[in-house]
């Protein structure tokens, strides 16, 4: 039975290279999410006999990570408002060969790392889908 945790979700930066799992890790990610959203265009008019009709419009991408950094994984990631990050793929397992979201330019929107006396060094990052950038997402 294929497992349903999330626990070995893991996400890779310039994933261009050749292998199973080609490019860097952007290590000690806690959580990823990519969310998929249209514009909720109202069409409803006179023709549609009283019937809601609804259209989508532009759509958009909306990727959140969160994380803990460690000391000895070398100095925090450089993400900075504005800056990109290429070639990202983001796994459901570390043992997949294909990855559930492929992204070709992302642009950085916000990064935000705390650090508490008796906690760990945490970040979050907010990214969007960069101009020029596409995306694939696998249906299995």
């Amino acid at each position: 039975m294929a497992s349903t945790t999330g626990k070995y979700a893991i996400i890779r930066i310039d994933a261009t290279g050749s292998g199973a799992l080609p490019g860097t890790p952007l290590y000690g990610v806690q959580n990823w999410t990519v969310s998929l959203q249209s514009d909720r265009l109202d069409s409803t008019d006179s023709e549609s006999g009283g019937i809601e009709e609804i259209d989508a419009g532009v759509t958009g991408i909306s990727v959140s990570v969160s994380g803990v950094h460690k000391l000895t994984q070398g100095p925090f990631p450089d993400f900075e408002p504005g800056a990109f990050a290429e070639d990202c793929a983001f796994y459901l397992n570390s043992t997949d060969t294909s990855s559930k979201h492929t992204f070709t330019k992302l642009v950085v929107l916000s990064c935000r790392s705390s650090a508490e006396i008796r906690g760990q060094i945490r970040y979050e990052i907010e990214m969007a889908n960069a101009v020029g950038g596409t995306w694939t997402t696998s249906t299995s």
